[in-house]
């Protein structure tokens, strides 16, 4: 091969690399996005828009002994619990992305604190920590999540360990 149609091959080969890259950094930034979105959403009560980030079919997924949750169980689930919980503060961090062209794969912690009523309407300091790793999917009006898997959490109420469950044995 010609030097010349060398160095043309490798420079497609970078500029299909950069190319690469730039989609991920462009879906990162969009996944993040979402993340931000949920989580100002949880703090507002806003269950409508925290649901906007998820596809129609999204789910969530516990282990081998949990159950797996639609979509329209999850939003009916935080309905009830947001009657009595109130988050101060919501941190998701993305600890591991990776994409691959139309599904991006990300492992993530969500740090949240705030206050529930208890028995008797006392009312507690919680801090939940979740780890997952979400499934999302690129659809026409951008990065959505369609799955949630379970990987890890602990709660603490009052600053007492309340439970903490390991990771689920396989995903669905």
């Amino acid at each position: 091969m010609h030097t010349l149609q060398k160095i043309g091959a490798m420079l497609v080969l970078a500029g299909a690399t950069a190319s690469a890259f730039a989609g991920d950094k462009g879906a990162r930034k969009e996944i993040e996005a979402q993340y931000r979105l949920y989580a100002q959403a949880l703090i507002n009560k806003d269950v409508p828009t925290m649901f906007t980030i998820m596809t129609a079919d999204g789910s969530f997924w516990e282990g081998p002994k949990g159950p797996t949750n639609t979509r329209s169980g999850l939003e009916k689930m935080m309905r009830g619990m947001l009657k009595t919980t109130t988050f101060e503060h919501v941190n998701p961090r993305i600890r591991r992305f990776r994409v691959d062209q139309n599904t991006a794969t990300v492992d993530i912690s969500n740090l949240q604190t705030g206050k529930m009523a208890g028995k008797g309407g006392v009312i507690h300091t919680f801090e939940y920590l979740s780890k997952s790793t979400d499934t999302w999917v690129k659809t026409p009006k951008g990065w959505r999540l369609k799955l949630i898997t379970a990987t890890g959490e602990y709660m603490k109420q009052d600053g007492k360990l309340i439970y903490s469950l390991p990771a689920p044995a396989k995903k669905p």
